[in-house]
C-alpha cells in the first residue's frame, strides 16, 4: 500500500505540472496564432488580454500549498478534528454535482480556447465604423475572462476529487467541500454567462477587413487573399450572434429567477422522491455540451474559412456571403447559443437544489419537473441545429461540395424523430401500467433498470467523442475533389450519424427513467430490449466506419500546407499507406475480436448448465467480475480521448519535405495508438454487453474464458500510451526542425515517468502476491502439524 501510494503522489504532482505547464503556454497562443495583434492596452486589461491563465495559475498555487501545508495530499487518510457526520446522500449529490460542472467545464475550455485562438485583431475597424474597432478589442476580454472562471471550474474540481474525498465525511471536510461547491456553482453561471456575452461580439472579433475597410485587400495572415465578392466580411452579419446569444442569456435569466422563486416558495410539504430528476436534466446537458462544444471552431472562422473559403484558395474564386454560408452560420450559432443555454439552466436548477434542506427540495423539484418543457425544447433546437450544421459543413465550406454529409444528416434528423416517438411511447405505456396495477398485460422480461443505464452509460461517452472526431473530420477535409473523397466522406457520416444516435438514444431513455415510478421503471426498461440492439449495433458501426474513413484518409488530407494541389496526390500516395496498412489492420482485428467474445457468448447460452458444471468454483466471484467490468469501463473516456488526439494529429500535421525518416516515424507510432486504442474500446463494449446479458452464474463463467480479453484491454491503453510518447519523440522535428529536441525531451520524460511506475506496480503486485502464498502456505504447514 506504501508502494501504491507513492505512484498515486507521483501522478498527482504530474498532474499538477501539466496544468501549470497549461497556465504558462496558453498566455502564448494568442501571439502565435495571430499575426495582426491588436495595440497593446495598457493595464489591468492587457493583463487579461493575453495573460488570464497566469491568474488561475496562481490561485492555484495558493490552493496547492494551502493543502500540502495540510498534508492532505501526504496523508489523505488523516480524519479532520470533529467527528460528527453528515448526511453521505447529501455529499454523494453534491460530489457528482461538481463532477459533472468539472466535466462541461474542461470540454468547454477546451473548445473555447482553441476558437479564441482565431480571433483577428485589427488596427482599423473592419467595416468603416470605429465602434466596431473597440469591439473587436472587447471581444477577446470577455472570453478570456469566461476561460478563468471555467478553469477555476475545472481546477476546484480536480482539488475536491483529490482532496476531500480521500478521507472519512466528517463535519470539516463536508463544511469545506460545500464551501467549493457553491463558488464552483457560482463561477461556472459567471463562465457560461460571460462567453456568451464574449461569443456575441464574434462578428466583430473574427472579422476580417470588410469592402469598406481601411485595411481591405492589404491584410496579412488568415485574411490575406484576394478580394471577397462584393467585400463581405463576418461584421455585415453580425446580428446573428448577437441575436442567437442575446435569446440564450434571456432564457437563462428566466430560468435563473424562476429557480430562485420556486426555491423561496418551497416549504417542504411534497413527500414524493424525484432524486432521479437531475440524472434527467444530466442526460439534457450532456447534449447540450455536445451540441455546443463542437461548433465552437466553425462560429470563430467563418470569415477565414467560409467567406473566405475554399481553402486553400490558390487560383479558385473565393465564395463571399452565399446563401449556403448564410444558413450554416445560423445552424451553428443556434447550435452553440441553445447548447450553452441547457447546459447553464441544468446547472442552475441541480445548484439550487443540491443548496436546499431534503424537505424544501423535494417541492422545487416538483416545480422544476413542471418547467422541462421549455429546457427539453431547447435541448431539441440546439441538437437539431448541431445535425443540419454537419449536413451543410460540405455544401458551405468545399468546392467541389459534398452532398453526401447533407444526405446523411436528414435522413438521422429523420430517425431521430422516429426514435423519440417510440420511446415516448413506450413510456407512456409503461407509465399506464403501472398506474392500472390489474392490467392483466405481460410484459416480456428485459434488461433491468441498473444493467440498463450500464450498457449506456459504457458506450455512450466514447461514441459522443466519436461524433466530435467525425464531425471534424469533415470539416477539415480541404480537398473534396480527390478521387477517394467520397468514401471519407460517407465513413465520417456515417459514424457521426451513429454516434448521435447513441448519444440522443442514452439521453432521452435516462430522461424518462428519471421521470417514472419504480414500478414503471422497471416495466420501460423491460420494453427497451431491442433499442439496446440496436445501441450495440450503432456502437460497432461507429467504430468501424470511422476506422474505414481513417484508411483512406491519407489520400486525401494535405500533407504540406505550402505544396499546390497538384502536388499533394503524390505526397498521399508517399505516405498514405500507413493509414491504409493501419486502418485494415484495426478493422480486420475489430471483426475478428468481436466475433470471438460473441461466439463464446452465444455457445454458453446454448449450454448454460455445462457451462456452470464446468467452472466449478475455480471461476470468479460475481463481485471481482463487477470489478472486472468496471475498471474495462473506467478507461473507455481516457482512451477516447486519446484516439481523438492522436486523430487530429494526423489529421492536420503536415510533413517536413527533407526528413522523410521522421515522418514515416512520426505518422507510424500515431497512426499504431489510434489502432490499438479503438481496438481496446470495442472489446470493452462487447465484453460489457455480452457479460450482462447473461444470468449472475452464467457471468462469471463467461468472465472466466475471457479473462484474456480484460488484460488485453489494459496491454492495448499501456501499448497506445507508449506509442504516442513514441510519436511525439518526432513531432518538433516533423513540424519545426529547429526545434526538435522540445517534444523529444519532454516525451523521453513522459516515458521514463510511465515506465517506472509500470514496473514499480508490477513489483509492488508481485511482492504482495508472493507474501500472500507465504502466508498460505504457513497456514498449510501449521495445520499438517496439527
Amino acid at each position: 500500500r506504501r508502494r501504491s501510494f507513492f505512484v498515486v503522489k507521483m501522478a498527482y504532482w504530474c498532474n499538477r505540472l501539466a496544468f501549470y505547464l497549461y497556465c504558462v503556454s496558453m498566455p502564448l497562443m494568442g501571439p502565435v496564432y495571430n499575426p495582426s495583434p491588436p495595440p497593446a492596452i495598457p493595464g489591468l486589461k492587457h493583463v487579461a488580454l493575453g495573460y488570464h491563465m497566469l491568474i488561475v495559475g496562481g490561485m492555484a498555487a495558493i490552493l496547492d500549498i494551502f493543502f500540502a501545508v495540510r498534508e492532505c495530499v501526504m496523508k489523505p487518510t488523516v480524519p479532520a478534528d470533529d467527528d460528527e457526520e453528515l448526511s453521505e446522500l447529501d455529499v454523494e449529490e453534491v460530489n457528482q454535482s461538481m463532477d459533472s460542472m468539472g466535466n462541461r467545464a474542461v470540454l468547454m475550455v477546451g473548445f473555447i480556447q482553441h476558437a479564441s485562438a482565431r480571433f483577428i485583431g485589427l488596427q482599423h475597424a473592419p467595416d468603416g465604423h470605429e465602434y466596431e474597432l473597440y469591439l473587436n478589442h472587447v471581444f477577446p476580454l470577455m472570453v478570456s475572462l469566461g476561460c478563468v472562471c471555467l478553469q477555476a471550474v475545472v481546477y476546484i474540481t480536480f482539488m475536491s476529487t483529490t482532496q476531500l474525498r480521500t478521507g472519512p465525511v466528517s463535519r470539516s471536510t463536508t463544511r469545506c467541500l460545500f464551501a467549493l461547491f457553491r463558488i464552483s456553482d457560482f463561477l461556472f453561471k459567471l463562465g457560461v454567462f460571460v462567453v456568451l456575452s464574449g461569443a456575441s461580439l464574434t462578428g466583430w472579433g473574427c472579422s476580417c477587413p470588410c469592402g469598406a475597410g481601411a485595411d481591405y485587400g492589404t491584410a496579412v495572415g488568415p485574411c490575406a487573399a484576394s478580394l471577397v465578392p462584393d467585400g463581405a466580411c463576418y461584421t455585415r452579419v453580425a446580428y446573428v450572434p448577437m441575436t442567437c446569444c442575446f435569446a440564450s442569456i434571456l432564457v437563462i435569466a428566466f430560468f435563473l429567477c424562476w429557480s430562485r422563486c420556486a426555491a423561496s416558495h418551497s416549504n417542504g410539504e411534497d413527500d414524493e422522491d424525484r432524486g432521479d430528476l437531475a440524472v434527467a436534466l444530466d442526460s439534457l446537458g450532456t447534449v447540450g455540451t455536445l451540441a455546443a462544444g463542437f461548433v465552437m471552431y466553425n462560429i470563430t472562422t467563418f470569415n477565414t474559412d467560409v467567406i473566405r473559403g475554399p481553402f486553400p484558395a490558390e487560383d479558385r474564386p473565393l465564395f463571399g456571403l452565399t446563401n449556403w454560408g448564410f444558413l450554416f452560420l445560423w445552424a451553428n450559432w443556434l447550435a452553440f447559443s441553445m447548447g450553452l443555454a441547457v447546459v447553464a439552466c441544468v446547472q442552475i436548477i441541480n445548484g439550487r437544489a443540491n443548496a436546499l434542506e431534503p424537505a424544501g427540495r423535494k417541492q422545487y423539484l416538483a416545480a422544476v419537473e413542471s418547467m422541462l418543457l421549455p429546457i427539453e425544447f431547447t435541448t431539441l433546437v440546439s441538437l437539431v441545429s448541431f445535425v443540419l450544421a454537419f449536413g451543410l459543413l460540405g455544401i458551405a465550406k468545399m468546392l467541389p461540395p459534398r452532398l453526401e454529409g447533407f444526405i446523411a444528416s436528414s435522413m438521422l434528423l429523420v430517425v431521430l424523430a422516429r426514435q423519440l416517438q417510440k420511446i415516448w411511447g413506450m413510456q407512456h405505456v409503461a407509465s399506464s401500467r403501472a398506474n392500472n396495477s390489474s392490467s392483466s398485460i405481460r410484459v416480456p422480461p428485459g434488461p433491468c433498470v441498473a444493467v440498463l443505464q450500464g450498457k449506456l452509460d459504457a458506450i455512450t461517452g466514447p461514441s459522443m467523442m466519436f461524433g466530435g472526431f467525425a464531425y471534424n473530420g469533415i470539416s477539415f477535409l480541404f480537398r473534396s475533389g480527390a478521387v477517394l473523397g467520397p468514401t471519407y466522406v460517407v465513413g465520417m457520416a456515417a459514424s457521426f450519424c451513429s454516434a448521435l444516435y447513441l448519444t440522443f438514444t442514452s439521453a432521452i431513455i435516462d430522461f424518462n427513467l428519471a421521470r417514472l415510478s419504480p414500478k414503471a421503471k422497471e416495466g420501460f426498461a423491460a420494453m427497451l430490449g431491442e433499442t439496446l440492439i440496436y445501441a450495440r449495433r450503432s456502437y460497432a458501426l461507429c467504430l468501424a466506419m470511422f476506422m474505414m474513413a481513417f484508411t483512406v484518409m491519407g489520400y486525401i488530407k494535405l500533407w504540406d500546407y505550402g505544396s499546390p494541389l497538384s502536388e499533394q496526390g503524390r505526397l498521399g500516395w508517399k505516405y498514405g499507406i500507413l493509414q491504409l496498412i493501419g486502418g485494415l489492420l484495426g478493422l480486420l482485428s475489430l471483426w475478428r475480436l468481436r466475433h470471438t467474445i460473441r461466439l463464446e457468448a452465444s455457445r454458453l447460452n446454448e449450454a448454460p448448465k455445462e457451462g456452470e458444471g464446468a467452472m466449478g468454483s475455480q471461476g470468479p466471484s460475481l463481485c471481482k467480475v463487477r470489478q472486472m467490468l468496471a475498471h474495462a469501463k473506467l478507461g473507455s473516456s481516457s482512451t477516447a480521448f486519446q484516439v481523438g488526439n492522436v486523430f487530429y494529429e494526423v489529421l492536420f500535421s503536415g510533413v517536413n519535405l527533407h526528413d522523410p525518416a521522421a515522418n514515416f516515424a512520426y505518422f507510424g507510432f500515431a497512426v499504431t495508438t489510434l489502432v490499438l486504442g479503438s481496438i481496446a474500446l470495442m472489446i470493452s463494449c462487447e465484453l460489457f454487453f455480452s457479460i450482462e446479458e447473461l444470468s449472475d452464474g452464467l457471468k462469471c463463467v463467461l468472465a472466466e474464458r475471457l479473462t484474456i480479453h480484460f488484460r488485453l484491454i489494459r496491454i492495448l491503453y499501456m501499448a497506445s500510451l507508449i506509442s504516442w510518447l513514441c510519436s511525439m519523440f518526432f513531432s518538433s522535428e516533423v513540424k519545426y526542425p529547429e526545434l526538435w529536441w522540445a517534444s523529444f525531451s519532454w516525451s523521453c520524460c513522459g516515458l521514463v515517468v510511465l515506465t517506472g511506475a509500470c514496473v514499480w506496480m508490477r513489483s509492488a503486485m508481485g511482492f504482495f502476491s508472493f507474501s500472500e502464498m507465504r502466508s498460505d502456505s504457513s497456514l498449510e504447514e501449521a495445520s499438517d502439524d496439527s
